[in-house]
């Protein structure tokens, strides 16, 4: 019997989003987010793209950035704490603002 480690309930999601990392976070790569709950979210990101320690997960098209830390990586799937989630829509803290200006830039 596999025992559940997770605190929040997962909902199974197909969310396009993108990981940013890097300076000003100007280092991506697309991603689809399989799972979210209240503290993490389960991506596919292709394998041949490195995952940091630390990255922002942007969702797309909701216009939301969650900052993450990766748990877990196998292969084309990974597993990310997610402990705080920004509206991009509104007044977000300075780090952010290249997330964001990106945001805007997809959603033209």
């Amino acid at each position: 019997m596999i025992s559940e480690r997770r605190l929040n309930a997962r909902e199974p999601t197909s969310i396009r989003g993108r990981v940013c990392y890097g300076r000003d976070y100007a280092l991506w790569a697309d991603c689809l987010i399989r799972d979210l709950s209240d503290g993490g979210a389960k991506l596919q990101v292709a394998a041949v793209h490195p995952l940091p320690q630390s990255f922002i997960v942007l969702q797309v098209i909701e216009g939301v950035a969650m900052t993450a830390k990766l748990k877990w990586r196998r292969g084309d799937l990974a597993g990310a704490s997610c402990p705080a989630r920004h509206d991009l829509r509104g007044i977000v803290p300075g780090d952010l603002a290249p997330v964001r200006k990106l945001w805007l830039a997809l959603n033209r």
